[in-house]
């Protein structure tokens, strides 16, 4: 995984069947997490990452049940409409379709959404 090419749009989680990738809100973030121990190496979710951070490669680590690595994270984007959480910082700078601009405390916020 390359994280700096990764935005957290999720389309690799939402195509790991065995739920190995998991997009996660945690605490004003959402983080990637990867679970070793469910990827079977089928490799569905290379495919629909628009970035194309994602690359399959064999370990000589066994998986440890229970164990997960955050492979990407970023705090999320506030809505310059309502101010609330919106989507990934990271999103912004790979999406066209979000404008970027920055409120008082320097957070980046979207302007462009319209779900509020």
């Amino acid at each position: 995984m390359e994280e700096q090419r990764c935005s957290l749009c999720g389309a690799c989680a939402q195509w790991c069947g065995p739920a190995a990738l998991a997009l996660q809100q945690v605490e004003g973030q959402v983080v990637l997490r990867f679970a070793a121990e469910r990827c079977p190496g089928c490799g569905l979710c290379v495919p629909p990452c628009p970035e194309e951070a994602i690359q399959l490669t064999e370990t000589s680590t066994p998986a440890v049940a229970g164990l997960t690595a955050v492979l990407a994270s970023s705090h999320l984007a506030c809505c310059a409409r309502c101010g609330a959480p919106s989507v990934p910082s990271k999103m912004l700078g790979t999406m066209s379709h979000w404008s970027r601009q920055f409120n008082e405390d320097g957070q980046a916020t979207v302007e462009d959404y319209t779900t509020c």
